[in-house]
């Protein structure tokens, strides 16, 4: 079971409200026992590693040079495995990373869009692209590559706090979200009103958004945890699965997944279909 999702009762739909996110069941013994692996020699070994079962529970500050060593080692670790490339047959790749030098994970999410042909449709809960993707995305955008991006409306923001709750500094972030996607909007109008650019928000009551992920000219797919913002992108140990599927194998089950996706969602034809900052609440205004 793959996904970029915790296991808690807001994700499982165990209340009132759900948040939105993608579960992939993968039946690869292989794949499993390559991630099984990572997790044992990379993380799980570690003396940075405090088994929540154990008697005594170093503190943090014991830990301190453990953890160190625990973040050099995570920036060299790669998956370990024996596949047989190929480019006609459905497979998948396991990658992983973390910051910003010899990070795997993310120069392929840059190869991805770098390398599209036709069509580039992106999943991201938080629009805060960090600044290597925002180029990649105004090149292909030139290229004439159409692309399709899908992002949470701020109200389907984890850290939204609706008017009539006590307002904390947090609740600021979806605002700010938001600003992103406008001025994004704004820089790329042109290609909005053609439609090569299409932004949708998604939004369905009172329930979250948290989906993640890319999918390339209907062969070449990122499943990934990979939230495609800065914190992401330098600070986070990331993985994710390229899926290579050159016979389109999987487009039945992409299309059913999109098709759900998008039930919820609105297109953004204009940029004056997003709130500017002088319609925020006043607690979000204030400096």
């Amino acid at each position: 079971m793959y996904s970029g999702a915790s296991f808690n009762n807001i994700y499982l739909h165990q209340a009132d409200r759900y948040r939105y996110d993608r579960y992939w069941l993968i039946n690869n013994v292989k794949l499993a026992d390559t991630m099984v692996s990572f997790l044992n020699k990379e993380i799980i070994d570690k003396d940075a590693v405090a088994s929540l079962n154990a008697d005594v529970i170093p503190p943090m500050n014991e830990l301190r040079f453990a953890n160190k060593k625990l973040i050099r080692s995570l920036r060299r670790a790669t998956f370990e495995y024996q596949g047989s490339p190929s480019t006609d047959c459905l497979a998948v790749t396991p990658l992983c990373g973390l910051g910003i030098r010899n990070n795997k994970l993310n120069k392929t999410i840059r190869k991805l869009l770098q390398c599209a042909e036709k069509h580039v449709l992106i999943f991201t809960p938080y629009f805060n692209l960090p600044t290597a993707i925002e180029r990649d995305i105004s090149a292909l955008l030139k290229r004439g590559i159409k692309l399709t991006i899908v992002v949470g409306d701020k109200t389907a923001n984890d850290f939204y706090i609706p008017e009539d709750k006590p307002y904390r500094t947090i609740g600021a972030l979806p605002y700010l979200y938001e600003t992103n996607l406008k001025r994004f909007a704004k820089k790329h109008q042109k290609r909005l009103a053609t439609q090569q650019l299409s932004l949708n928000l998604w939004r369905h009551e009172q329930n979250s958004f948290h989906l993640k992920g890319i999918y390339v000219d209907q062969r070449f797919m990122m499943l990934t945890g990979h939230n495609l913002n800065p914190r992401a992108w330098r600070l986070d140990v990331e993985n994710g699965l390229l899926i290579d599927d050159p016979k389109q194998q999987l487009k039945p089950l992409i299309d059913k997944e999109s098709a759900q996706i998008f039930e919820n969602t609105h297109a953004i034809v204009s940029p004056n279909q997003i709130d500017d900052i002088k319609d925020y609440p006043d607690s979000v205004k204030k400096p």
